[in-house]
């Protein structure tokens, strides 16, 4: 029998700050989590994960997993993957006692029983931990294997991973005749969903997805590819362009483009969002906009920890946004910026392109948000959609500010 666990890498840093409250594989992309991909994907239905040893509670209670188990006493062949492999086609076949690289990445390894019980996630989370797989065979993956290795990289594959995922959308329920919808065959509407008079839908470029319990309000408009999870509100005269993702439980207005929001996040006012990830229980104030394109037309720098700029090689790149951060009315980011977790930017000004985690940026300067505050914040929000903060929710809230310290520079970046 063969125990498959998904496991963290070290370049779970490269997709800082999305990844402090989730393992890389819980991150979205497309109408899926890459976790939910695997486990769409026959014999992985039910794997253990390995991850960082401050997200095991929480990993747990997201998913119902197995989480970092010993592999002392087994007795199962063991199948390792990359929890940042993007799992649109089956994995390559991986014979027993030997491993699959992309370059310097490991994607997967299947071992036997004996050699599995020298495995842990501390081992797997090391830059190089090829050492432990000395003796097996070696596998190079060709192009056609897809990893995430940046946040960017989320946004760019959602188009493609919204149009094979929502594929056999065609699914609608009864509608008002006041409601415009192009390229019906390309759209789902989910159970207990209300679309107002005045909105359109145009699939004709894509698949449209509207999961179940989701209010569309008068006169917005939808353009595939796009999604909207379960018990979502789109806003009256909101615009959802193509490429778009939004996760469970959100309230969306304005314009939003090529762009993934979790869940639970909320940008229900006027002002426009483009080629972004936004984390979870996240506030966007009235007028909050962001720029995705340089008035150079030149490709895009990017810190996600306040020291190193990272070549994008891309023209458009927008927000990275951390979960349990706020952000205040009329606040206009830069082109690839980029804001830590549990902070609120409330300025009249540019705000920095990097914004650390546990930073509370006024006009009148930066100072450092305390987690009990934080705590009672989330609570308070939480409650507001019948969420419970949990216990390891709250011990992740204290310990989260010695470890955002060891990834990130406390100082933002000045405009420029």
């Amino acid at each position: 029998m063969t125990k498959v666990i998904v496991f963290e890498d070290s370049e779970f840093t490269n997709l800082l700050p999305l990844v402090y409250w989730r393992a890389t594989c819980q991150l979205r992309c497309g109408r899926l989590t890459l976790l939910e991909k695997i486990r769409a994907l026959p014999g992985y239905e039910d794997p253990a994960l390995f991850v960082r040893p401050e997200l095991a509670d929480i990993a747990k209670e997201q998913t119902g997993l197995e989480v970092n188990p010993s592999l002392d006493l087994s007795r199962d062949e063991v199948l390792l993957i990359n929890g940042r492999w993007l799992a649109d086609r089956p994995l390559p076949k991986v014979p027993n006692n030997s491993y699959l690289c992309r370059g310097r990445t490991l994607v997967a390894a299947r071992l036997s029983a004996d050699r599995a019980t020298r495995i842990s996630t501390d081992h797997l989370l090391e830059k190089d931990c090829f050492a432990l797989f000395e003796g097996c065979q070696r596998i190079s993956a060709d192009d056609s294997l897809k990893l995430i290795d940046y946040p960017w990289d989320l946004v760019q594959r959602n188009s493609g991973e919204l149009i094979r995922e929502c594929a056999d959308a065609s699914k609608l329920s009864p509608l008002s005749p006041a409601i415009h919808i192009v390229a019906p065959e390309n759209v789902h509407i989910g159970k207990s969903t209300t679309i107002k008079p005045g909105v359109v839908i145009d699939a004709e470029q894509g698949p449209v997805w509207i999961d179940d319990h989701v209010t569309v309000s008068p006169n917005a408009v939808l353009q595939g590819p796009c999604c909207i999870g379960s018990g979502s509100l789109i806003q009256t005269s909101a615009i959802v362009r193509e490429n778009t993702s939004i996760g469970p439980v959100c309230k969306i207005g304005g314009e939003i483009e090529a762009s993934i929001i979790y869940g639970y996040s909320n940008k229900q006012h006027y002002g426009f969002f483009g080629h972004s990830y936004v984390g979870e229980w996240v506030n966007i104030g009235a007028g909050a906009t962001n720029s995705d394109l340089k008035n150079t037309y030149g490709d895009i720098r990017v810190s996600l920890n306040g020291r190193d700029e990272i070549e994008t090689g891309l023209m458009f790149v927008g927000l990275t946004l951390g979960d349990h951060t706020k952000v205040g009315i009329n606040v206009c980011f830069p082109t690839g910026a980029v804001v830590g977790t549990v902070s609120s930017v409330i300025v009249s000004h540019y705000p920095p392109k990097f914004v650390p985690s546990f930073c509370w940026l006024t006009d009148s300067g930066q100072s450092t948000y305390d987690p009990e505050q934080a705590i009672r914040v989330a609570e308070r929000s939480m409650a507001r959609r019948r969420v419970k903060l949990t216990e390891a929710q709250k011990r992740l809230f204290r310990d989260l500010p010695e470890i955002t310290r060891r990834y990130e520079s406390a100082t933002p970046y000045e405009n420029g």
